[in-house]
């Protein structure tokens, strides 16, 4: 069967397309690619860079504290910026390119600028103007995949090409005694990777997975500041996710902004020993990533996220008691859990939460909350405490962000609501396959297949799964805007086709408030009831 061809029988809108043109990023090398280009141009830099602001231009821990506050606030206020503008304009590939290109010049800028002043200003404008890329590569790569939580497995390549970056760039500055490597491979790999994304990256319109239909919707919505709440908050699942990921944030503005000052100033480790526990950090995320995916659909993503807080805790303890310097390297593998599997499951969440048309959006306000206000307000309580009571007293302090976080995951656990079965508690996802319009006053979404047809290529097959009778569809509960749980024959009720169970696990892990208010109609509702639905099913 050709598989680009029209089909009419059963439908009038049936449009089949291979799996590999619907999601190409599944198998595909060209992210891989991307990404160890990509952060490998990251890491030359991001690393070194405070030691070399206090080596070369003298700033005081202190002002490195500060400098440390502003960056992220700059990645807070211009993320959101970047990837709203894509979504709403369309204009994905030229907006990537022009935040990589003045992120990387006004880097170029630090070699001449002198003064307190003019360094902040040009750290804060290569900041804020350079934080585009990395959520608008994310979104797209996620696009084109049909399991998002194996997201890890591409990523995971970034995080070789960070390690490889960080112990190349430490050799070379303890070799020469001079960073101007530092730079240099800054800005060679950062434009490798704009040649690759630009010839090779499906952006926007073109992701895949129905990412057209998306887009042009994100573009007839637009984006506002009701918009946003919504997606931070709109459930308390929601702002549950958020304020963990802000703590997790907090944590990781510690450990990125003073953990290199207290290896060299307060343990005299040497620079070949920064390069090498970077590099000990990013190989630990390679496996991780590469499991992150099994790790989050098997504990969820609050599981994994407790997971994350108690590693945290262990790392900040054990910062605390270090004393001879290289033993850090033994700390750093915790890493892998802290950031990849962290990373992981919190990326894939926000793209199942994301509006249609505003996942850039949305992976944007993620990078703003965790990197832009949890690291600028790690950077300003740790950059005060360091300089008051030393770097000990700060990591010991640091405890509690973790502690926090575990106390507002278990009260979510124990005292959420939730819903039960008397056969057990499955979580059933409802998906709608693609290319056929389908609309109602709610949403407007596409579908591909009807109730009777299976359709796939010879990478695989997609199932559909036959709707139910709008008689025999279950009823919501009072409170409740979508199923919770309900037996295989209810397959076919549709829930808000952008905002599905993220957890991908049972309802008892996130709350039966995970749906946004108004997008989903009764569970019995006909008009809900239309043919073209998959079904994930996850047993507790």
């Amino acid at each position: 069967m050709d598989e680009s061809t029209d089909h009419t029988s059963h439908t009038n809108h049936t449009t089949f397309k291979s799996r590999a043109e619907l999601h190409p990023y599944d198998k595909s090398i060209v992210p891989k690619v991307i990404y160890i280009l990509q952060f490998g141009g990251i890491g030359a830099i991001a690393s070194f860079l405070p030691v070399y602001l206090f080596d070369v231009k003298g700033f005081s821990e202190e002002q490195i504290g500060f400098m440390g506050v502003l960056r992220p606030a700059a990645t807070f206020l211009f993320a959101p910026m970047w990837t709203g503008l894509s979504d709403t304009l369309g204009w994905h590939r030229t907006v990537y390119t022009m935040s990589t290109i003045l992120g990387t010049l006004l880097r170029f800028l630090l070699i001449v600028v002198n003064g307190f002043a003019g360094l902040l200003c040009m750290v804060i404008a290569a900041e804020g103007f350079g934080s585009g890329y990395p959520p608008l590569v994310d979104a797209a790569v996620l696009a084109g995949m049909s399991d998002k939580k194996e997201w890890g497995k591409h990523r995971l390549w970034g995080a070789a090409g960070y390690g490889i970056a960080c112990l190349l760039v430490g050799f070379i500055i303890q070799a020469t005694h001079s960073w101007t490597g530092m730079f240099v491979i800054h800005g060679i790999l950062l434009g490798l990777t704009i040649i690759t994304v630009r010839s090779l990256l499906r952006m926007g319109p073109n992701a895949g997975d129905s990412t057209e239909n998306k887009e042009q919707q994100g573009r007839k919505k637009g984006i506002s500041l009701s918009t946003i709440g919504t997606i931070i908050g709109g459930t308390r699942v929601r702002a549950l996710f958020f304020t963990v990921v802000w703590l997790c944030g907090i944590g990781t503005g510690v450990i990125e902004n003073f953990l290199f000052l207290f290896l060299q100033n307060d343990l005299h480790g040497p620079k070949t020993l920064l390069g090498l526990s970077r590099f000990i950090t990013c190989a630990a995320e390679i496996p991780m990533f590469w499991y992150a995916g099994t790790l989050t659909k098997r504990f969820g993503t609050f599981g994994v996220l407790a997971f994350a807080c108690v590693c945290y805790f262990i790392r900040f303890v054990s910062y605390a008691n270090l004393y001879n310097p290289w033993l850090v390297c033994l700390v750093e593998p915790l890493h892998g859990v802290t950031y990849a599997v962290m990373w992981n499951a919190s990326t894939s969440y926000a793209s199942d939460i994301a509006p249609s048309g505003l996942g850039s959006t949305t992976q944007g306000l993620l990078a703003s909350v965790h990197w832009g206000f949890g690291m600028g307000s790690g950077a300003l309580v740790g950059g005060f405490v360091y300089q008051k009571y030393g770097a000990r007293v700060m990591f010991w302090a640091a405890t509690v962000l973790p502690l926090a976080s575990l106390v507002l995951l278990a009260c979510n656990a124990f005292f959420g609501d939730t819903q039960r079965s008397g056969s057990g508690q499955v979580a059933y996802l409802y998906k709608p396959l693609q290319s056929a319009a389908v609309e109602d006053d709610e949403f407007e979404y596409s579908f591909d297949y009807d109730d009777e047809q299976r359709a796939g290529s010879d990478d695989g097959e997609v199932e559909v799964v036959k709707s139910a009778p709008a008689s025999t569809a279950p009823s919501c509960p009072a409170d409740m805007d979508m199923p919770a749980t309900m037996d295989a024959n209810s397959a076919g009720t549709v829930v808000q086709p952008d905002d599905v169970v993220a957890d991908g696990t049972t309802m008892d892990a996130v709350g039966p408030d995970t749906h946004d208010a108004g997008h989903v109609k009764a569970c019995g509702d006909s008009q809900t009831n239309v043919t073209g639905c998959s079904s994930s099913v996850s047993d507790a």
